[in-house]
Formats: C-alpha cells, structure tokens, sequence
C-alpha cells in the first residue's frame, strides 16, 4: 500500500475560495492551520503529535489543529 495523494487533475484553491473555505469551518482567515491525517496507533507514537502541538500553541497565536483519523489510542489522543 502505498502512502501517496493522487493529485494529477486537482487544482489549488485560489485565495477567494480559501477564504470562503476558511470561514465556512469557523477558521480565522490568519490562523495557522496543522492537520495530521494518520492512524492513532502506537507505532504512529500520536501522544507525541498532541505534545508538540501543545508546545505550538504556546508560541503560535491563533494556532488551529486537526486530526483526521481513528484508531486504538483515539481516547488517549483527545
């Protein structure tokens, strides 16, 4: 399996439709935006996702996170 994004056809949002994107998820237009997409299992090590986003956020103003995945430590990463 590989880990790859299929972009051949897609075309960058321009920035009217990443501010119209932005607003439609309650995302302030100059917040600094970290997602993570990847399974929450302990050889992902997520707690150490959480930790450094932790530590971002104490530096960034405005910071805004999202995971996108499931797994069997998904309880011990909210």
């Amino acid at each position: 399996v590989h880990n790859a994004v299929q972009l051949e056809g897609l075309t960058p949002p321009g920035p009217s439709e990443r501010r119209a994107r932005r607003a439609a998820l309650g995302v302030a237009a100059d917040a600094f935006v970290v997602a993570g997409v990847f399974r929450l299992g302990p050889e992902k090590r997520p707690l150490d996702f959480v930790h450094v986003l932790t530590r971002a956020a104490a530096e960034v103003a405005g910071l805004v996170a999202w995971h996108i995945g499931d797994g069997p430590d998904a309880e011990a990463s909210r």
